[in-house]
């Protein structure tokens, strides 16, 4: 088995707890757990859409990593 495809399984399992962590857990705004699992699911799928070439996909993860990283900045930052 190719190792690429354990990094397209994990950043898709990472994206899809963060989501259900934000949307049907019992998270407030202010918790960053759901902001790391975007970012390291997004990490992730990055190197897993770089390795198939698959651009779109590449710089859509892309973005959402650098928002995923804004947004848990400045939560970090409303915290302290």
């Amino acid at each position: 088995m190719d190792y690429i495809y354990f990094f397209g399984a994990i950043g898709s399992a990472m994206m899809l707890a963060a989501f259900f962590l934000k949307n049907l857990g019992d998270l407030d705004d202010n918790t960053i757990y759901d902001e790391v699992m975007n970012l390291l699911g997004s990490t992730f799928l990055i190197i897993y859409t770089w390795d198939l070439n698959a651009w779109p996909l590449f710089i859509m993860f892309t973005i959402w990593a650098v928002w995923s990283a804004k947004v848990l900045v400045e939560k970090t930052i409303k915290k302290s």
